[in-house]
């Protein structure tokens, strides 16, 4: 008979996205955890019971959990921890690169401060990492491939199809704790070597990125041709080469940071190993010309020769459920616009400039205000509470306008084709 083993406590060390939501999850299942960042006002707000971040359903596991989950700054707080996870959000340039430093000395400020014997890294890292930590640290260290979606992060971390964990070798035994852990997510464990179990995640992201880059494409045939790829998808989800959960719906490409990280460090690795990487930077190609393609919408329908027409953008972030900016497609379309332009914009978690004062717009109050006010209004990000504002405004206030829908949000709203010049992607201007 194995050896009962205590509910072992858990630290974990970086709390932006990626580690406030893990350990809040974790400690849901009723496992302490010891919660630390360097940055001491975002750990004061979190003992407070505020987060900054947004994420359906955090806030209301932050406030079950205050028994379990402790917050601090200070590192010894983690010397009796069973197990620590790396939790950073890892840091990239406007290119996509990486910048694994900040994990590099966090591993260092645990070694020097902390005796624990087992480390997990959880944030993003390249393949080869792990191993090169590994072989100058005096804990054993693993790597743990995360799989987390801003906007239902909660949801994925608590309800996991599998998990991944990398180790020296793929035969290797993990620690009881560490499987303790595990099993709370009752979902299947492999454990691979460190460089199979690194080079899933970029793996996994990159089929994401193809999907998205061969969608948009088609669509754009789609709406050139004046066929309607709301028909197609029909068939393409009862395909079972194709199935239900691709990504078929078109937009305006990959955006946030993560998706485009890996695809530069697998074109990184595909010149120092020497693989063909024509189909990765195909996708990288794809995505920079669907990230415009709304500014190219404007300019075919001559809207930027018309400064005095009015702009209204709905939607800031780089995606619904979420108030990160990182590569917004919204931001950069205001970076594209004539500076002539008067450009207003709502989001429903952007309430103040002061994280984007370099940009030339104004907020308005509401969504329905925006439409009023407005000429040309855009759909940049498609949130839930969007799709039934049309409902709320009146006729003269819809027609003669020009709607960009590029999600295609409003396209059975006969009402809003009938009154107004409708353009979404993947169907015929109407």
């Amino acid at each position: 008979m194995e050896k009962e083993i205590n509910m072992p406590t858990v630290g974990f060390v970086g709390l932006s996205h990626l580690g406030l939501v893990t350990s809040t999850v974790l400690s849901s299942f009723g496992v302490k955890t010891i919660c630390f960042d360097t940055n001491k006002s975002l750990i004061n707000e979190l003992i407070q019971g505020v987060s900054t971040i947004s994420e359906p359903y955090l806030q209301e596991f932050l406030n079950a959990n205050k028994k379990l989950q402790t917050f601090t700054s200070d590192i010894s707080d983690l010397e009796n921890c069973d197990l620590v996870y790396i939790s950073c959000d890892v840091p990239t340039n406007s290119e996509g690169t990486s910048n694994t430093r900040l994990i590099e000395d966090l591993i260092n400020l645990i070694q020097q401060n902390l005796k624990v014997a087992t480390i997990v890294i959880l944030s993003q890292v390249y393949p080869g990492f792990t191993r090169k930590i590994s072989q100058i640290s005096s804990c054993d260290i693993f790597y743990q491939v995360e799989t987390l979606i801003f906007g239902d992060a909660i949801n994925r971390s608590r309800n996991q199809t599998r998990i991944i964990i990398g180790s020296k070798s793929k035969s290797d035994k993990l620690p009881p704790h560490l499987i303790q852990i595990l099993k709370f997510y009752n979902c299947p464990i492999f454990v691979f070597d460190f460089e199979s179990a690194e080079l899933t995640k970029v793996a996994i992201n990159s089929f994401l990125a193809s999907d998205v880059a061969l969608t948009n494409t088609l669509a754009e045939f789609s709406e050139k041709m004046n066929a309607d790829w709301g028909n197609i998808v029909e068939a393409l989800v009862l395909d079972q080469r194709i199935g239900a959960h691709r990504y078929l719906k078109p937009g305006l490409g990959i955006a946030g940071g993560n998706i485009e990280r890996d695809l530069k460090t697998l074109l990184t690795l595909s010149s120092q190993l020497g693989v063909n990487d024509n189909i990765l930077k195909a996708i990288v190609s794809v995505n920079q010309y669907h990230l415009d393609w709304a500014f190219r919408k404007l300019r075919e329908n001559c809207i930027l020769d018309s400064p005095q027409k009015r702009i209204g953008i709905l939607g800031l972030t780089y995606k619904e459920n979420t108030n990160s900016l990182k590569n917004s497609p919204a931001l950069r379309l205001i970076e594209q616009l004539p500076k002539t332009f008067r450009i207003s914009a709502f989001d429903p978690v952007i309430k103040s400039l002061d994280l984007i004062p370099e940009y030339p717009i104004s907020l308005v109050a509401s969504p329905v205000k925006l439409i009023q006010e407005s000429d040309v209004i855009l759909i940049m990000t498609p949130w839930d509470e969007f799709r039934s504002v049309f409902d709320l405004v009146d006729s003269s206030d819809i027609k003669g306008k020009i709607l960009i829908d590029p999600f295609r949000i409003f396209i059975k709203d006969l009402r809003i084709l009938d009154q107004s010049v409708y353009i979404s992607i993947g169907s015929t201007q109407l």
